[in-house]
Order: structure tokens, then C-alpha cells, then sequence
């Protein structure tokens, strides 16, 4: 079985490249009111560097210290909420977007997707928050006893 949270941000670091590499692929521009330039520099390097520290947290969590472990729990809830901001960014801008009516119909799948993966990545989130309780509880208690 393949892990879906590597394939997931892989295929999201990618488009991130490629509106990178070829800006104005999706045109953020065309919504009235909206600071081209900065939300879209923003919103594609946000996508380009949280997959990274995801891989580099992944790496971190299988670490054989405590404290590199540890740290890659936080760097990987970062890394999750930056990923589901990108996406709520994007979604939102495609809802908008999506009130024009030569847009409705062209983007309705993708938003129904960007659904679907950003249900995905809050449920990654509550892991985290989850593990990092567990964690914290834990080594209170080890502090507690010593």
C-alpha cells in the first residue's frame, strides 16, 4: 500500500513548480479587487516550500532521537496547516471565481476535489494535534516521576 500524504503533497509540490515556472497559469488576476502580484507570489511559494518541509519533517519523525523526532512532529503540523491554507486559498479563489458564469462549469470538478483533499489534510492536522498531545502528556509524566 502506498502512503497518500507523500503522494499528495508530491503532486501538489509539482503544480507548484509549474505555476512557478509558467506564472499566470491560473489567473487569480481576473478577481476584482484581489492584489495579483503578492497573493499569487504568496500563494504559489507557500505551495512550493510546505511539501518540502513535509518531506524533511517526514524524515525528521523517523529519526532514531527523541528530539529530532519530536520536532518533526511540529515541523509536520506546519507543514500540514501551511498545505490546507494553500488549499483553502485556491478553493476560495475558484468559489469566486466560479460565480462568473464562464467559469461555473470549468471548475466546478477540480473545487469538488480540492474538497475532498482538503477534508483529507484537516484529518492529517487532527493526527498531528493528536500525536503531539499524546507526546507532551507523556513526557510530563516522565518529568513528573523523575
Amino acid at each position: 500500500m502506498i502512503p497518500f500524504q507523500p503522494v499528495c503533497y508530491l503532486v501538489m509540490w509539482g503544480a507548484a513548480l509549474r505555476l512557478w515556472i509558467e506564472p499566470g497559469t491560473i489567473e487569480f488576476d481576473v478577481v476584482p479587487g484581489l492584489p495579483h502580484n503578492s497573493f499569487y507570489d504568496m500563494w504559489v511559494g507557500m505551495g512550493v516550500v510546505f511539501p518540502v518541509l513535509a518531506l524533511l519533517s517526514w524524515r525528521m519523525v523517523t529519526s532514531h532521537t527523541g528530539r529530532a523526532r519530536y520536532l518533526g512532529m511540529w515541523l509536520r503540523l506546519s507543514a500540514d496547516i501551511g498545505m490546507f491554507t494553500v488549499l483553502t486559498a485556491y478553493h476560495a479563489a475558484m468559489a469566486f471565481l466560479s460565480a462568473a458564469p464562464q467559469f461555473a462549469e470549468g471548475r466546478l470538478y477540480s473545487r469538488y476535489l480540492t474538497a475532498a483533499v482538503m477534508v483529507q489534510i484537516l484529518a492529517w492536522i487532527i493526527r498531528d494535534i493528536y500525536t503531539l498531545i499524546l507526546v507532551e502528556g507523556h513526557a510530563r509524566r516522565i518529568y513528573r516521576d523523575a
